[in-house]
């Protein structure tokens, strides 16, 4: 049954953007990215979405085109783009309404990003950020803890590993009903985290 609902969306979404492409092409590619991982052919999408409004950013889905290129950027391991569409959006929504309006996800992915790239210090700060926007985000602590590892910060990391843990006990945990986030971690990942760094 939900495949075939699926399969009516992605129908429907070819039907809207004939239709009317502007808002055709935005609901599709957030369909391609979220529910069928097409990361290539949603990015193309995004980016013919995001060439109708030039000098504006565009909200498929209520979430903004710079983070989904982002997204899909970061899945295509493509990460110095990724964190370039991430800085745009960021900047963007700093200059017009403050930093603090920010997904705070976003840093989560940038310092992800930032961490393929070898940077890790970026990475922390922006790790860091996320959480000064917002205390309990139990992702942020945890691919924190990732990259404090790979700089051999032992320490911190099994505090943000730690930190982890208790937040996401307390049910601090980024989901949705329909999709898997990108940065989705469940407890088993924090605890086998814990069990082979820090015991």
């Amino acid at each position: 049954m939900y495949f075939i609902i699926i399969n009516d969306v992605k129908t429907s979404s070819r039907k809207a953007i004939k239709l009317n492409p502007e808002e055709g092409t935005a609901y599709y590619g957030w369909v391609l990215l979220y529910y069928y991982h097409e990361y290539e052919k949603s990015l193309a999408i995004l980016e013919q979405c995001d060439a109708y409004t030039p000098n504006f950013s565009d909200a498929p889905m209520g979430t903004d085109i710079h983070y989904l290129k982002g997204l899909c950027h970061m899945q295509l391991q493509h990460y110095q783009k990724a964190v370039e569409e991430f800085n745009i959006y960021i900047h963007n929504l700093a200059t017009t309404h403050g930093e603090d309006f920010v997904d705070v996800y976003t840093f989560v992915q940038k310092g992800r990003c930032l961490t393929q790239l070898g940077q890790f210090e970026q990475a922390i700060n922006s790790y860091n950020k996320a959480i000064k926007y917002y205390d309990n985000c139990t992702e942020a602590y945890y691919f924190m803890g990732l990259t404090q590892l790979k700089i051999n910060e032992k320490e911190n990391a099994c505090n943000s590993f730690n930190n982890a843990l208790n937040l996401i006990q307390k049910g601090h945990k980024s989901a949705d009903t329909y999709v898997e986030y990108f940065h989705e971690i469940y407890p088993q990942q924090i605890e086998e985290s814990i069990m082979k760094s820090c015991n």
